[in-house]
């Protein structure tokens, strides 16, 4: 366990968590296993030098920084800006009293330089890059002076992207000296779930004075899996949770409840309205979402990075709000979302989250939503095809399943901005044109309007090509050939959406398909022009280095573990259009993966998103009761792998989301602001420092998203470039880019 002696504003067990472990905890002697650590302040002056000149002219040497250095905060990037930062702090370290004192960067992108007092002391220039992300620290025993003020100067070097001191530092001393310690590198703890509950129940105690809190309460970010028991948790231990949004968009956090000393029943959780200067967000637009768990009991393998390969309770579904139980030392999540209303004013809302136990004393905190003077686009940006299954609703409901219930079904979808449709013959069946022009309607962006079967050939019995596009299993309407698509084709152009629409075929096959694929593609061109055919799966060349090569009415699809970026911008360069598909999306994975699918869209390009199915349940699978957190009947063996394919949860009543699909919805809007972004920067006249940080807010670094299998899991990363974002829109707007 570490010991506190100072506790600044920022949690301590989620400090304790981005921290990189350290193997100097593990001392020998009693007190060297028992360190005390005191986190920095977050905010350090700072000033840029882009020309290097720093170090000659001794910025390092003490005295008191004024302009041009300015308050930063040391808890996130600083913009894009390649070069070198000066950080500046003076701090009172206590004395090491025998010991050892160690200054701990939570993370510093890429190299820090450090001085105290004007003396040099440490570096990790020799480590290149590849320290971006990690924690460095320093021994600074007897180079600093104990019990007094002492000026911390730290050179931070970054040679691309943002950069800086963007996670928390920290002075952790260790109570003995050995030969040992001193020769150790600092590298890396396991962190217990007992050292999590014993530093957010110490930080309880601090906060609210009791010796010994019944339970304890604190915030993750909708992008953190907190476990019901046996893994280390993360928490921010605090009486306000905070949030930033923008008009129209909806925006989540967790709240935490650990019961400490006995067990907890009947908990029930509440929101009231939040109120802002002259209007309020009502009650009726937050929602509570008690987290379920289902049980993981087998491993799984996926191209993607799992977080831990524990096998055991995962939350996932949200139930409907109910009064439940925390056994003591477990830790219940609780997902609080806010629907901030279109026409609202920017500003900052606050209201009363009420945690009410039926066995101990009730609870307040705050919530704090800040509303930003930004829009979410009423038009949908992102195209997806999340494929949603008609032939499980009967299976798992019985005879409850009634047009009404599917209706529900239907409008959770459209909801979050994800386009109705599947690739299974029950939805092809079950969805009319009639109901598509009413989707298209409502926002939806993309119209699956006929599929072929995966393995259809495109010759007659006697071995003659086809002269006419051939009849898919899945229609069932009277006639020759596609008498579907026929009906369809029509009623989509008056509508006007037949530029949304697309056919579907050929799933995932080889070379000894692609006679096929081009002999249907130019009847399809023949018959419907500018209709084009999706396949996901068939050459990741995406026609440049195939005999594909040519057809213009081909959307490529390949899985995203498979993108081939040189030749995907290839083929966008003639003209066509490449999504990517993926069937390895997992409750296992970091949670904060789910989030940022759409930003890895974006990213790399890719003009949208399929999954095959979003509903894969099982025969056995019966719709959840909502009365208990744990779910042992709910069989969460997907079909490729551990809950894949399973995104929807069958409630009580209708549709249950998971933390997965919430996550990915957000995401989703996420896109859409930066669609909006690039839009306002592709206009001319356009304020050149608006332009400056839109563009800012557009460039992705690779240490945040690289690709579809690198990307950093960090929560507080993805909150800084949503922040990056949003004020950058905000200058637009106040600039009247906008109009």
């Amino acid at each position: 366990m570490i010991r506190l002696f100072t506790q600044p504003a920022v949690g301590v067990a989620a400090f304790c968590l981005m921290l990189a472990p350290l193997s100097a905890m593990r001392a020998v002697g009693q007190d060297a296993a028992v360190p005390t650590m005191s986190l920095l302040p977050e905010m350090w002056r700072y000033r840029t030098d882009p020309d290097k000149v720093g170090e000659k002219e001794r910025w390092f040497a003490p005295g008191w920084k004024g302009t041009p250095w300015q308050w930063t905060s040391t808890h996130g990037f600083w913009p894009r800006y390649e070069g070198d930062g000066w950080y500046a702090l003076d701090q009172v370290i206590p004395p090491a009293t025998g010991g050892e004192m160690w200054l701990i960067f939570g993370a510093v992108d890429e190299n820090y330089t450090l001085w105290i007092n004007g003396d040099y002391i440490a570096d990790n220039l020799d480590k290149g890059t590849s320290m971006w992300d990690k924690s460095a620290a320093v021994n600074i025993t007897g180079r600093y002076r104990q019990g007094a003020s002492n000026h911390l100067v730290v050179r931070v070097r970054n040679t691309r992207g943002a950069g800086g001191i963007w996670k928390p530092s920290a002075l952790v001393r260790y109570g003995s000296t050995s030969a040992e310690t001193a020769r150790r590198e600092p590298a890396a703890p396991e962190l217990s779930r007992d050292d999590c509950i014993e530093r957010a129940v110490a930080e309880a105690r601090r906060q609210n004075g009791e010796r010994d809190p019944v339970f304890v309460t604190g915030f993750a970010p909708s992008t953190q899996h907190i476990f019901l028991e046996d893994r280390p948790f993360a928490i921010d231990v605090a009486r306000e949770g905070r949030l930033l949004a923008v008009r129209g968009e909806k925006e989540a956090l967790q709240l935490v409840i650990l019961a400490n000393v006995h067990d907890l029943t009947n908990v029930e959780v509440s929101v009231s309205a939040l109120a802002g200067d002259h209007e309020t967000i009502p009650a009726s637009a937050v929602t509570v979402n008690p987290v379920g768990f289902v049980k993981i009991d087998y491993e799984t393998s996926s191209p993607f990075p799992d977080e831990t390969p524990y096998l055991g309770w995962w939350p996932d579904p949200l139930l409907e709000n109910f009064a439940f139980d925390v056994d003591r030392g477990n830790t219940q999540p609780v997902c609080i979302s806010v629907r901030i209303p279109q026409t609202l004013a920017a500003g900052v809302y606050t209201g009363t989250i009420t945690v009410r136990p039926g066995n101990a004393p009730a609870r307040e905190l705050a919530l704090a939503v800040d509303v930003a003077d930004v829009d979410l686009p009423t038009t949908w940006h992102f195209r997806n095809l999340l494929c949603w299954d008609d032939g499980y609703g009967p299976m798992v409901y019985g005879d409850r399943w009634t047009e009404q219930l599917r209706d529900k079904f239907i409008e959770f979808q459209l909801e979050r901005r994800l386009n109705v449709g599947g690739l299974s013959g029950s939805t092809q069946k079950r969805v009319t044109v009639d109901d598509m022009v009413a989707y298209v309607k409502r926002g939806q962006n993309a119209v699956l309007a006929y599929q072929f079967h995966g393995e259809q050939r495109m010759r007659d019995g006697a071995g003659k090509p086809l002269t006419e596009l051939p009849k898919s299993s899945n229609d069932t309407l009277p006639g020759p050939g596609p008498v579907k698509l026929r009906q369809w084709a029509p009623k989509l152009q008056a509508a006007g959406c037949y530029d949304r629409a697309f056919v579907y075929g050929w799933d995932e096959r080889g070379e000894d398909y692609y006679w096929d694929i081009r002999m249907a593609a130019e009847l399809l061109a023949r018959d419907y022009p500018g209709l084009p055919l999706l396949m996901a799966g068939v050459d990741n060349s995406c026609g440049t280095a195939s005999t594909l090569n040519g057809l213009t009415n081909i959307i490529y699809c390949p899985a995203m573990r498979q993108w081939d970026a040189d030749a995907v911008h290839k083929a966008q360069a003639q003209g066509t259009e490449v999504w990517w598909y993926d069937i390895h999306w997992t409750i296992e994975q970091h949670l904060i993966r789910s989030r940022l699918i759409p930003w890895q869209t974006y990213k790399v390009g890719a003009d949208g998103f399929l999954i095959w199915v979003m509903n894969w349940w099982h025969a056995e699978n019966k719709p959840l009761s909502g009365t208990q957190v744990r779910i042992p009947e709910w069989n969460a063996r997907g079909p490729i792998a551990s809950s894949s394919g399973m995104y929807i949860y069958p409630g009580r009543d209708g549709p249950l989301s998971s933390l997965r699909l919430e996550n990915f919805c957000d995401g989703i809007e996420d896109y859409d602001l930066l669609a909006t972004a690039e839009a306002l920067l592709g206009r001319s006249g356009a304020d050149a420092a608006v332009a400056d940080k839109l563009r800012d807010a557009l460039y992705l670094e690779d240490e945040f998203i690289r690709d579809a299998v690198s990307y950093s899991t960090d929560p507080a990363l993805l909150t800084d470039r949503r922040r990056v974002l949003i004020e950058a829109l905000a200058a637009a707007a106040e600039s009247r880019v906008m109009r």
